[in-house]
């Protein structure tokens, strides 16, 4: 049996070529990339590393596999006309390309066997399969266009995930590839033209549409907010930005607002889409892989547009009854990542009129955003210039917010330190931080006796600091924190080593770095706070 796989990139060597040739199958490579051409050619081999969440990786070789430049178009149709498969794996940008190269060869095929044939199209968003049906009938001239009838094109649902291969990798053979270890590839059963070949790892399903929604609103969203928001908290690596409880959170929320619209939509039921997400979160948090938070952000606008992971997500949530804050978050951070204002939300996402309750969410966030990164720098900078954490997150909170409280500010003086340069208290820059968000949503002094919900709703906002700052530092006490940042601890207390701390760059990057985090953080929390009150 054989496949010819037009594109051998990621997906196509190291999914395709890995299931069909473990299975048996010979392997036809077409590539338009002529250096890539000659690797394949050259090298004759390769190898898939697997890897699973606990670390194991399972190198599997391949090799007997035939590569035909696309230019040299008798060849392709020659080999076109012996496939029992046929599979593109190539951009959508591409799929033009690809349907010229085909047209031919399958003109002939087509007028020459009776029999149908299938075509395997891995793409990356939903309707793809349709639109290289559409290229195909373009660029179908001359010949009988009913022979088409008897192709069958079929989407796929791709979860394996195969980043760009590390520099290590590709130090021995530069075709090597690095991939989870997922094992099943999901074609539109009911697309097909001719029966599907029983390979293991190639699972037909029904209900294509609606399956190929849920991995973009779940898997492909999943990874578009870990590159946004993990850009946005500086990680190079999906895993960490996985890890990082924060973010999480936001996977967690967001996961939660696109189920609610899959599951009114579609109809599948709590348990179906737990598990499902279950599985999101697994391949998330594999750290074997490498996978890097900068692809996950190549294409952003295609990535915000109306029916895509993040936009499409928000839209049927809404449909559904549910508010998408968190989707409309990591949207916000996106336009701000791409320098686009307010002002570009709706020409990004491409909203209509009838949208105005997700374009009011994203600004919403959107300005939040700017008072964030305001926040930041003004935390920093008041850090650096007059010093004392508490009072210095305080009042870049404040200031960044439009709010001015001077007493509270003067009343947060002693906390300097880890109270009163003692160290050996918590960072005053949490204490300003805590005070900010009792300000704005804690107990009052006349209502004493009661306020018991903002009284807890300022307690969660403090557990969210909490959690965010032990992430980042490992300790809530000045002392461990300065261990941490500077290799030692300083007696505050002592003008020398008061000298030797700011010799140290205390007060040029060091302390002001945390006081901009904090400050930072406070104004997400807060955001969030807000959003949901």
């Amino acid at each position: 049996m054989n496949i010819l796989i037009v594109g051998a990139g990621r997906i196509g060597r190291g999914f395709l070529a890995h299931l069909f040739s473990r299975a048996g199958w010979s392997v036809t490579f077409v590539e338009r990339s002529g250096p890539l051409v000659a690797e394949l050619q050259q090298w004759g081999s390769y190898a898939v590393h697997l890897a699973d969440e606990q670390g194991s990786v399972e190198r599997v070789t391949l090799s007997g596999f035939t590569t035909l430049p696309a230019g040299r178009r008798k060849e392709v149709a020659a080999a076109i006309g012996r496939a029992d498969l046929l599979a593109v794996a190539v951009q959508p940008s591409e799929l033009a390309s690809a349907a010229a190269l085909l047209a031919p060869g399958l003109r002939r095929r087509l007028s020459a066997r009776p029999e149908g044939l299938n075509l395997i199209l891995c793409g990356n968003s939903p309707g793809t399969a349709a639109l290289l049906r559409r290229e195909l009938e373009l660029a179908w001239s001359g010949g009988d266009p009913s022979g088409l009838k008897r192709l069958g094109v079929l989407g796929t649902i791709i979860i394996r995930a195969i980043p760009d291969p590390p520099p290590e990798l590709r130090a021995g053979n530069p075709l090597d590839l690095l991939a989870s270890d997922y094992p099943e590839l999901y074609v539109d059963r009911d697309a097909a033209a001719a029966r599907l070949p029983e390979v293991p790892g190639l699972v037909p399903q029904g209900r294509f549409v609606e399956r190929e929604l849920r991995k973009l609103y779940t898997y492909n969203l999943t990874h578009a907010l870990l590159g946004f928001w993990g850009l946005a908290e500086g990680y190079d690596i999906v895993a960490d930005s996985f890890r990082d409880p924060w973010i999480r959170r936001q996977v967690e929320r967001a996961l939660g607002e696109a189920t609610a619209g899959l599951s009114g939509e579609f109809g599948f039921s709590p348990q179906e889409m737990g598990e499902w997400n279950e599985g999101v979160r697994r391949l998330m948090s594999n750290p074997h892989i490498g996978d890097r938070v900068e692809r996950l952000t190549r294409d952003p606008l295609r990535k915000l547009s109306r029916d895509e992971r993040l936009t499409g997500a928000a839209l049927l949530a809404l449909k559904h009854g549910t508010k998408p804050r968190a989707l409309a978050r990591v949207i916000a951070y996106a336009l701000h990542l791409l320098g686009l204002g307010q002002q570009q939300v709706r020409q990004a996402c491409q909203l209509q009129a009838q949208d105005a309750e997700l374009e009011r969410l994203i600004s919403q966030a959107h300005r939040w955003i700017e008072q964030e990164r305001e926040a930041s720098a003004l935390g920093f900078e008041f850090e650096r210039s007059y010093k004392g954490c508490g009072q210095c997150t305080f009042a870049a909170v404040q200031q960044a917010l439009g709010r001015e409280e001077d007493r509270v500010f003067q009343a947060l003086t002693a906390f300097a330190g880890g109270l009163g340069l003692s160290g050996d208290s918590v960072c005053a820059s949490l204490v300003g931080g805590g005070a900010c968000f009792g300000l704005a949503r804690g107990r009052r002094r006349s209502h004493f006796d009661g306020d018991r919900e903002p009284k807890y709703a300022a307690f969660a906002m403090a557990q969210a600091l909490r959690e965010r700052y032990l992430w980042k530092y490992g300790s809530l006490l000045c002392k461990e924190v300065q261990e941490r940042i500077f290799g030692r601890a300083f007696d505050l207390r002592s003008p020398q080593e008061r000298i030797l701390f700011e010799k140290a760059g205390a007060h040029v990057d060091k302390c002001p770095r945390v006081v901009a985090d904090v400050a930072r953080w406070s104004v997400q929390i807060m955001a969030e706070e807000a959003a949901d009150e």
